[in-house]
């Protein structure tokens, strides 16, 4: 009888002891969890990619927009020189913004940054060219409101 007891009343203590010490992971996971999350948002945002962090941000008229600018000392080789002149033509964007009678992207300057970015893709087709995009459609936004601003305002129709 006795030795029928005692591995009866160890699985009964096993069994008891299950639901804590599964409490009791949870917390440490969701400690870990918490920490990891913490060291995330330091960092910058937990949806940060590696490349990330030539990117900035600038507002006009109230309008954030991105603005990625590589370091010389990362470009190298044709792909390089592509990057450089692509963030180049933006940054001649960027200053245009100063005037606001200028026209910000000149279809030149566009047609520049179109060609810059499509030899990008195919010399560095993993590069993010996203922000470089986000930044050039704010930019031709920007053209755009300018332009209906400048533009004449038609006569009422006669009655």
């Amino acid at each position: 009888m006795m030795k029928l007891l005692r591995p009866l009343l160890g699985l009964s203590v096993c069994l008891g002891a299950a639901p804590a010490a599964q409490a009791q992971a949870n917390l440490v996971h969701g400690i870990g969890a918490a920490i990891n999350l913490g060291r995330m948002a330091a960092r910058g945002g937990a949806t940060r990619q590696p490349g990330d962090k030539t990117v900035t941000t600038d507002t006009y008229r109230d309008v954030e927009f991105p603005m990625k600018r590589t370091p010389a000392n990362k470009l190298s080789g044709e792909a390089g020189d592509q990057i450089g002149l692509l963030e180049g033509q933006l940054e001649q964007c960027h200053q245009a913004l100063a005037n606001a009678k200028a026209v910000i992207c000149p279809e030149a300057r566009l047609a520049t940054i179109r060609a810059a970015q499509a030899l990008v893709v195919r010399q560095c087709p993993g590069w993010n060219q996203k922000y470089y995009q986000q930044e050039l459609d704010f930019y031709l936004a920007e053209d755009a409101r300018r332009h209906a601003a400048d533009a004449p305002v038609p006569a009422p129709a006669p009655k």
